[in-house]
């Protein structure tokens, strides 16, 4: 049970506010906000319009940098901390511009450390030789980390930051940004999407977003979130849509595991839909060492949730490496309710 709970602690992405800007508008009569222990207090509007100006003026991000954590073949679990402030940070390291490269973005109570870093480094640099760089924004142990309203204030931030970091890498390390897969869960998704519309060196190729956070920032605008123009393709695994997830398609391609709202599995165990907002990057995890999550074309959105998707495409798979070539519109993943969790070759649409 300590295990389970500090599991819980560590990975779940509750999103109950936008980001914190001088323009965001909040609701009249407010909105329900996780606490420490996971639970949900009520706030007025006027209360979280208090916090955000308390945030604000702290200030205290600006002068907090973000870390950057490489992983390779030569290092695949001690990483190697680059610095776009330090040249010789890239040079000494192992990064090498002749491999593709690979940027993982946690969210709320997460770090470099978390299971999402950690599923996703090795699933990568088990089939290919490249640089997975695992971004740190958990600032632990301050006010940040703990308040999840101040949480939301960093997101737009830490975005600029990580586009900067793009830009450090392309001009100082010659990246190119056609081998270039951002990948974010949660929070992390809409940072993604800052990064790639923040990018001045080209256009980012791909960004993953995992179950992109949801709850009001369905009702962001687009340049505070995640969406479908921030990189030459975006796909979106949708697994917990409409509770922690965001549930309406925000990408080129958007994939429902099982309808993107509930996950097999997880209905005995699923605390606040946490259990299936962690299922998608389980899921791509295991699509990239297996490719076995065939997927239905859906006339839409409402479709894939209802699960009445009939044409399937063998070629396009959720988290699939030419999904950028191949996939387009709304597409209803079936999975298994354990590992391995893609049906492969044993597809059915139940």
């Amino acid at each position: 049970m300590k295990t389970l709970g500090a599991l819980l602690l560590l990975s779940v992405t509750l999103i109950v506010a936008l980001p914190i800007e001088e323009n965001n508008e909040v609701s009249e009569d407010g909105y329900f906000v996780p606490q420490l222990d996971w639970s949900l207090k009520w706030m007025s509007a006027e209360e979280i319009k208090k916090e955000q100006r308390k945030t604000k003026a702290r200030n205290w991000f600006n002068d907090r940098p973000v870390d950057f954590h490489l992983y390779t073949r030569k290092n695949p679990k001690k990483s190697q901390k680059i610095s776009a402030d330090d040249k010789k940070s890239l040079k000494k390291s192992n990064f090498n511009n002749n491999h593709p490269t690979r940027i993982i973005i946690h969210g709320w109570q997460n770090s470099h450390q978390s299971e999402l870093n950690v599923v996703i480094r090795e699933a990568l640099l088990q089939v290919m030789d490249c640089n997975v760089i695992s971004v740190d924004w958990s600032r632990k142990f301050n006010y940040f980390t703990l308040n999840y309203l101040s949480a939301t204030y960093m997101v737009p931030k830490v975005g600029v930051k990580v586009a900067k970091f793009i830009d450090f890498l392309v001009d100082e390390g010659e990246m190119s940004l056609d081998d270039l897969h951002v990948i974010g869960h949660s929070l992390g998704a809409h940072v993604s999407g800052i990064a790639g519309k923040n990018v001045r060196t080209g256009e980012v190729h791909t960004i993953i977003g995992l179950d992109p956070a949801g709850p009001l920032y369905e009702d962001a605008k687009n340049e505070e979130r995640l969406t479908k123009d921030d990189a030459r393709y975006v796909e979106v695994i949708h697994t917990n849509g409409g509770t922690l997830g965001f549930l309406e398609p925000i990408g080129n391609a958007d994939f429902y595991a099982n309808g993107g709202q509930v996950q097999p599995g997880c209905f005995k165990i699923d605390v606040v839909g946490l259990c299936a907002h962690l299922r998608s990057y389980w899921y791509y995890a295991e699509s990239i060492i297996e490719n076995s999550f065939k997927s239905a074309k859906c006339q839409g959105y409402t479709s894939a949730i209802l699960n009445t998707c009939h044409d399937v495409i063998d070629e396009v798979r959720l988290g699939g490496a030419d999904n950028y070539e191949l996939a387009s519109g709304e597409y209803y993943t079936p999975v298994n309710e354990v590992p391995p969790y893609g049906r492969g070759d044993k597809f059915n649409m139940v």
